[in-house]
């Protein structure tokens, strides 16, 4: 009879602790300091730069963010900085993933799906710009 309680008493003990630590993980980051990047595609931060770019800059530039879709080229931007540029919704405005290592992205090619981390620098004259770009792991 004890073996049988001990069971049924395991099961409802277990789905406890795992919803203490799902509801406190968010605590534990905030304290530490640590950040979780939002993870939105290319063609979203697009429409939200073309939609209000006052507005985009206060919710995203300076902050950290992970971003996907598929690579439209790679190249060099104005600046000579290694970039891959994101295809997005609308054709005139890019979204350039600045990397400081180049090797990073030589073996990049164009329709490539991927995951990208960086920091949002903001708006400028050839598109949105994402700085410090590594690969999400």
């Amino acid at each position: 009879m004890a073996l049988k309680a001990r069971k049924y008493y395991q099961k409802p003990m277990k789905t406890i602790l795992l919803l203490i630590g799902v509801a406190t993980a968010p605590l534990c980051f905030a304290q530490i300091g640590a950040t979780i990047p939002a993870t939105i595609p290319a063609s979203l931060l697009c429409r939200e730069y073309e939609k209000n770019e006052m507005k985009a800059d206060a919710e995203y530039a300076g902050k950290p963010l992970s971003i996907y879709g598929a690579i439209d080229k790679v190249a060099k931007d104005i600046g000579g900085e290694p970039s891959l540029f994101l295809k997005t919704s609308d054709n005139l405005v890019d979204v350039i993933c600045h990397f400081t290592d180049a090797s990073q992205i030589l073996n990049c090619r164009p329709g490539e799906k991927i995951v990208i981390d960086g920091t949002v620098k903001g708006k400028n004259a050839m598109g949105i710009v994402l700085e410090g770009c590594r690969w999400r792991h």
